[in-house]
C-alpha cells in the first residue's frame, strides 16, 4: 500500500516538488489556502488551521501516515512589520496542527529554517543555542520549541532549498537563471553564506527519516558553504549562461533590509551519520536541476 502524506503550504515550492518527486508511489494530499492549483497525481484539499475541531475532522478523515507542515510566512519584511501576524502563522497555527496530529497518533514533520542564528559562526549544528535576530527567525524558533514540547516524537527540519518554481513563486535559482537568460543584470551578495540543497534531495532525505521514524531536530542542507554570489556563478556555468551579468553586492550596503544573518551555513554531520551516507556536491545537485528541466518538470511547474 502506498504511504499517504498530507502537506500544508500545498502551492509552495516544497510541496509541489514533493508532489512531482513522489506522486508515482505515494498518495499525496496538498492543502491549499488562498491559491488553488492543479498538480497531476496529487489530491488538493482545504484545511482550516484556525479551527481545532475542523482540523481534527479533516485529518482524521484523510488519516495520513505522516503530515509535513511546510506552510510558512517567508517574507522577512512582512514578519518584521507585523510580528503578531508572524507569531500567529508560525506558532499558533503550527501548534494547532501539531496538537491534532499528536492526538491522532500521526507522525508530524515541521519544516523550519536556517535563519535561527546570528550568523557569527559557520556550519552550526543542531545543538547550537538559538540566537534569532529578526521576527521571522524568532517566531520560527518558537514554533520549533512548541512542536517538540507537544510531541518529542516529532521531526523538525532546518534547511535552505532551491528548485524549479511556478509562475507565481520563483525560487532563488529561478530568479538567477531567468535574469541570465533574459540578459539582465543581477546583483548577488558576496558576503552572505549558506548551504543550499536541491529540493528533490531534501524530499528524499525527509522520506528516509520518516521511514526510520527519526525524531528531534535535523539539519538537511548541502555539504558546501557558498556565498549567494558564488552560487550564481556555479548556476551560470552548469546552465551555460553568461555570468558577466552577475555582479557582487554586499548586504551591509542594503540598510533598507531587515537585519539578517550573514552566515546561515548548517552542519550536516548528524544526518550524514544517522543515514550513513554522504551528501552529493553542489555541482551534482545543480546538474540534477538541469536534468529536471530537460525532463520538462520545470515546464510543468511553470504552468501552475
Amino acid at each position: 500500500m502506498k504511504p499517504k502524506v498530507l502537506i500544508t503550504g500545498g502551492s509552495g515550492l516544497f510541496a509541489i516538488n514533493w508532489g512531482v518527486n513522489f506522486r508515482e508511489n505515494q498518495d499525496i494530499y496538498l492543502s491549499m489556502h488562498n491559491r488553488k492549483i492543479n498538480l497531476k497525481g496529487c489530491r488538493l484539499i482545504n484545511l482550516n488551521l484556525e479551527s481545532l475541531d475542523s482540523l481534527y475532522k479533516s485529518i482524521k478523515s484523510i488519516n495520513p501516515d505522516f503530515v509535513i507542515h511546510a506552510a510558512s510566512l517567508t517574507n522577512i519584511e512582512l514578519c518584521e512589520s507585523d510580528p503578531n501576524y508572524a507569531y500567529h502563522v508560525h506558532v499558533i497555527l503550527t501548534s494547532n496542527l501539531a496538537e491534532i496530529c499528536n492526538s491522532l497518533g500521526i507522525f508530524f514533520i515541521h519544516l523550519s529554517t536556517d535563519h535561527l542564528f546570528d550568523g557569527s559562526s559557520p556550519f552550526v549544528n543542531e545543538n547550537e543555542t538559538l540566537s534569532p535576530i529578526n521576527t521571522y527567525a524568532l517566531t520560527k524558533a518558537s514554533a520549533e520549541k512548541m512542536v517538540l514540547d507537544i510531541s518529542k516524537d516529532s521531526l523538525v527540519i532546518r534547511t535552505n532549498f532551491y528548485g524549479w518554481g511556478t509562475s507565481y513563486r520563483k525560487s532563488f535559482s529561478d530568479l538567477i537563471i531567468h535574469h541570465l537568460r533574459e540578459k539582465k543584470n543581477i546583483e548577488l551578495f558576496a558576503d552572505v553564506f549558506f548551504t543550499p540543497i536541491l529540493v528533490q534531495d531534501l524530499c528524499n532525505y525527509i522520506y528516509e527519516l520518516w521511514n526510520m521514524r527519526a525524531n528531534g531536530v535535523f539539519n538537511i542542507a548541502g555539504n558546501e558553504r557558498v556565498s549567494k554570489y558564488d552560487f550564481g556563478l556555479i548556476l551560470a556555468k552548469i546552465f551555460n549562461l553568461d555570468a558577466s551579468y552577475i555582479s557582487k553586492s554586499s548586504i551591509e550596503k542594503n540598510s533598507n533590509l531587515v537585519k539578517r544573518p550573514k552566515d546561515m551555513s548548517l552542519s550536516i554531520d548528524k544526518i550524514t551519520a544517522y543515514l550513513k551516507k554522504k551528501s552529493s556536491s553542489l555541482n551534482s545537485h545543480i546538474q540534477k536541476l538541469k536534468l529536471l528541466e530537460d525532463k520538462k518538470i520545470s515546464l510543468e511547474l511553470s504552468k501552475l
